[in-house]
């Protein structure tokens, strides 16, 4: 009898990803079930690992490159792609998708479930595959994630590395003659993904489809006019939703959300607190200062790391700060020279919309003492500084249609000056620099982040 491994690409599950192995672990022909982890900064790990999953963690940030890791992880003659973020999981889902494979019935089964088809579907994959690929119209869900195959056909895709990958499967599953079934599993919940990512998300689905067309010359200047059309719909559709989303809050971390400094806490805790203050005393340039400072935390684990994340206060006023501008509508989030692990962290406590900071190099759960600075903030907008917070607002607010002066930044530290000096509301929240003073246009003596309520 054929072996089944199932592969569940998970980010911050850790509420589902336990009933949704232990399900898979229970279902006959499954040998297998692969957690393969995209970062978490929550118990998904832990949770996976108690009940018994193999878990690995991905190479990069992204479901389709998740996907591929666990293709290459597993054994099993037929794989089985399940969401980790399923609310209602049963052994039903598995063997609805296994069984068409099983009985020689085909060689790739797509799921369909009791939920209309979202957005995307309706208003870019299904016009585009009308267009370009006729012969995949019949399927109700393109997009559904939830699928099962045999590997000898996995191994002819291409796994792209971001939201394409799902439809990407499927066409490759066609160019290469595989027997397509599509199964309905039943009334399945996911979390909803939230309307800011729609955009990036039909970029990358529609990118997925018209690469596989070009490659077919399949596309001529009439299609391309078509195309447009099509994508255009999209962002009509999202209009409404978000011109109620024009206001950005954007906060330091270290000194402002947080009371302590993280790299100053994991100094202490792991014994290179003189190291690290010579080092933030005498090293001027912010790349080389983080990139020496990673160094030191070599060796050590992402538990470990957390763990002392989790032990630093939040500043008084945080979180009644953060409910408030939720209510006022604005999108909130972090942007820390510190480390993305702390800073997303933080963000998924106080349930911010985003967090930016410098990456830290996570292998097998254990830090490689690397670090790199995400492009963004090493744009051209700061004439001053090569890597400054203003260069990652300004994008920021750029992606969301608005200007500066729609934005909210607070900071307390000599690289938030720039970031406060040309947001429409900035606040040097208790400065610890006299540049920060100079910068605002608000000042905050205090550490209670609930003062800044009264001027928004």
């Amino acid at each position: 009898m054929a072996q089944i491994s199932v592969i569940i690409p998970a980010l911050n599950e850790e509420k589902t990803i336990a009933k949704i192995v232990e399900t898979a672990k229970s279902s006959p022909n499954v040998h297998e079930v692969i957690v393969v982890d995209d970062k978490s900064v929550d118990k998904t790990v832990a949770e996976a690992k108690r009940v018994g999953a193999i878990v690995i963690e991905s190479k990069m940030l992204g479901k389709g490159t998740s996907m591929a890791d666990g293709f290459q992880a597993a054994s099993g003659d037929i794989l089985i792609y399940l969401d980790a973020d399923l609310k209602n999981m049963s052994s039903q889902v598995i063997e609805s998708l296994a069984k068409p494979i099983l009985s020689g019935e085909a060689d790739f089964v797509k799921s369909s479930f009791g939920r209309k088809a979202g957005r995307i579907t309706e208003l870019v994959a299904k016009p585009l595959l009308e267009l370009f690929f006729p012969e995949a119209t019949g399927f109700q869900q393109p997009l559904s994630g939830m699928i099962a195959g045999k590997r000898e056909f996995f191994s002819k895709v291409k796994f792209e590395p971001d939201y394409g990958v799902d439809v990407g499967i499927l066409l490759d599953m066609l160019s290469a003659g595989a027997s397509i079934m599509e199964v309905h599993i039943g009334r399945i919940e996911h979390k909803m993904k939230s309307w800011r990512k729609l955009r990036g998300m039909s970029f990358q689905v529609s990118k997925a489809i018209i690469k596989r067309a070009q490659k077919l010359n399949k596309i001529s200047l009439i299609d391309l006019t078509e195309i447009e059309q099509i994508e255009q719909e999209l962002f009509n559709a999202l209009e409404n939703t978000m011109a109620a989303a024009k206001k950005l809050a954007i906060f330091d971390m270290d000194g402002t959300l947080l009371e302590g400094r993280t790299i100053m806490a994991l100094a202490n805790k792991f014994g290179f607190l003189g190291q690290a203050e010579e080092i933030m005393s005498n090293e001027h340039d912010l790349g080389v200062r983080m990139m020496k400072l990673a160094s030191m935390l070599r060796g050590r684990s992402s538990a470990e790391f957390l763990e002392v994340i989790d032990a630093i206060p939040l500043m008084r006023g945080a979180k009644y700060l953060i409910a408030e501008l939720k209510r006022l509508g604005y999108t909130i989030g972090i942007v820390s020279g510190s480390y993305d692990l702390a800073a997303g962290r933080l963000k998924e406590k106080l349930g911010l919309d985003f967090a930016i900071a410098n990456n830290l190099g996570v292998m097998n759960g254990v830090l490689t003492g690397e670090v790199t600075i995400p492009s963004i903030w090493i744009e051209s907008f700061c004439t001053e500084h090569k890597i400054c917070k203003l260069n990652v607002i300004q994008a920021l607010a750029k992606k969301a249609g608005i200007t500066l002066n729609d934005c909210l930044a607070v900071g307390d530290n000599e690289p938030d000056c720039c970031m406060l000096k040309h947001a429409g509301i900035g606040v040097a929240f208790s400065p610890k620099a006299e540049c920060v003073r100079q910068s605002a246009n608000i000042l905050i003596e205090q550490c209670d982040l609930q003062k800044i309520i009264e001027y928004i």
